[in-house]
């Protein structure tokens, strides 16, 4: 299939008449460019002015004709605006007082009198529903019923005499209180309109579903019943000639037993058991702990007799000497021979050296200067020829010079150096190798001088 443009708004196309300008948009260009000639050639003012103007003037003509925004040419916009402002912006509606002649007319709806055949074909139709419903059998659901009414209405003829207690000889008088049934108050209530439509509803409609399984509504008004409690009594003991009415334990009996009494000797076998089993429980906590008191001690023992021996390393830095610190002397030889750039005319800039022990040069060395708090101040690296030196002056005072090789090849003692604001000589620092420290440990526990 071949491939077609996208649609375009053919209704407001303009040709190209004038090169790749549309007649529009030449008018816009030509019209400015001649305002802006006219006034910079006729006006009467200065010629900065007249040119500024005309500028100004030849710009909008451009901008007429080849900057849109959105897509919409600022004529547009402009005629928008005009509109938006001398338009209304607020409209009220206001009621008119003649009604519409569609809502005076009135309408007639015809109904269609039902025939002859429809009604007694729908009279048909009831007598079969009617014949039909009364061959069914029983469902199980309405004997459910039948079984739950007859529950309830034995419950209630329970509470149809009196619960009467007898009097208890007392200073104040014992109080009943009756709860009456409802159809006192519904007697009282406004029947509603829909109640009286339905009781005097159609009596053949009624004679049609006369046969069906549904609930009668009772016509005749409940008996009110009367269930009297009488107040409690005050909190003292009853006399003995006091005998319980006849009808109190038959109401338990039909509801359910009375809890048997447990006696005495019951409860206090029960709480001796229980005792014992505390007892028993502390027992076995105490000795559990005791347990684990022997437990750790052992694992003490054991952790005690196979811990070996610890050999350091032979590449250990736990027993340190002092700061070990060779200045350089400001000689022209000496500074030649170990590489190091004419002496800086600051005071306080720390310059130095660092070499093993064959005296070559090592290059990657971090310096960090820290003062007697531990606080570092200044950090360097050594170039390829070993060298390091800082930048800015430090302030007066003692000053440590912590050394570290990141490839854990040698070792380094702390140097410690001391500013006073003269410019501070070049300083020297030997690395330590593994000969070297083999040596020191040798002196050490021959002669006990690690100088050998």
């Amino acid at each position: 299939m071949e491939q077609h443009q996208v649609p375009r708004n053919i209704s407001g196309f303009q040709f190209h008449l004038i090169g790749d300008m549309t007649l529009r948009q030449f008018l816009y260009v030509a019209s400015g460019g001649a305002l802006a000639y006219f006034i910079f050639r006729f006006a009467p003012f200065p010629s900065i002015i007249n040119l500024s103007i005309a500028g100004l003037v030849g710009f909008v003509g451009f901008a007429f004709a080849f900057l849109p925004i959105q897509e919409r040419p600022l004529d547009k916009w402009i005629v928008a605006f005009v509109k938006s402002i001398y338009s209304p912006t607020q409209y009220l509606w206001q009621k008119e007082g003649n009604m519409p002649d569609i809502l005076l007319k009135q309408a007639t709806i015809h109904v269609k009198p039902a025939s002859k055949n429809q009604i007694e074909n729908h009279k048909y139709a009831k007598e079969k529903l009617r014949s039909y419903l009364a061959t069914l059998p029983s469902t199980p659901h309405e004997t459910l019923n039948e079984r739950e009414r007859k529950y309830v209405e034995k419950t209630l003829s329970l509470f149809k005499n009196e619960l009467v207690l007898p009097s208890v000889p007392s200073s104040t008088q014992s109080s009943y209180v009756s709860l009456t049934s409802l159809s006192k108050m519904n007697q009282n209530l406004p029947i509603s309109s829909s109640s009286q439509a339905n009781s005097n509803a159609n009596p053949a409609l009624q004679k049609d579903f006369a046969g069906l399984a549904h609930a009668r509504v009772t016509t005749t008004p409940p008996q009110d019943r009367i269930i009297s409690y009488p107040a409690p009594p005050p909190p003292h003991s009853i006399p003995s000639e006091v005998k319980p009415a006849r009808e109190i334990p038959t109401i338990i009996n039909n509801f359910g037993r009375t809890p048997e009494i447990v006696p005495n000797q019951q409860i206090n076998d029960s709480y001796k058991e229980q005792e014992a089993m505390q007892k028993k429980l502390s027992e076995m906590t105490s000795e559990k702990d005791a347990l684990l008191k022997q437990l750790d001690n052992l694992k003490r023992e054991l952790e005690t007799a196979e811990k070996p021996n610890i050999i350091r390393p032979s590449n250990s830095t736990e027993t340190r000497r002092g700061p070990t610190i060779k200045t350089i002397t400001g000689k022209a030889e000496i500074i030649n021979e170990l590489g190091l750039p004419n002496l800086p005319q600051t005071p306080n800039l720390i310059i130095g050296v660092i070499k093993d022990s064959q005296k070559k040069f090592l290059p990657n060395i971090i310096i960090t200067v820290k003062d007697n708090k531990g606080m570092p101040l200044r950090a360097f690296k050594t170039n390829k020829l070993g060298q390091f030196a800082s930048a800015t002056p430090l302030s007066n005072g003692t000053f440590n010079l912590e050394i570290e090789d990141p490839l854990k090849r040698y070792i380094f003692d702390i140097a410690q150096i001391t500013l006073s604001g003269k410019i501070f000589l070049p300083i020297e620092i030997i690395a330590k190798g593994e000969r070297e420290i083999l040596r020191e440990k040798l002196s050490k526990e021959i002669f006990g001088n690690p100088n050998i």
